[in-house]
């Protein structure tokens, strides 16, 4: 196997990783998405959808508190 095609190979991994992330992401919105919204109408400062989203990637990101999610 040539040095240009082992390249070739390591610059198209990142494109179908991008490609898997996107469909993961978009799959986990349309789970949050379905989530029904409990709040009185009057408390709702930004939508379900973004909380939970915000939350999730918290949670991914070493957050395990609701106060540390929450900073």
């Amino acid at each position: 196997m040539s040095s240009l095609s082992l390249l070739v190979g390591v610059l198209d991994q990142p494109s179908e990783m991008e490609a898997r992330a996107r469909r993961d992401v978009s799959g986990l919105m349309r789970a949050l998405e379905s989530v029904p919204d409990q709040r009185k109408r009057r408390g709702r400062r930004f939508n379900l959808v973004v909380v939970l989203a915000m939350a999730v990637f918290a949670v991914c990101c070493g957050a395990s508190t609701f106060a540390v999610i929450a900073e």
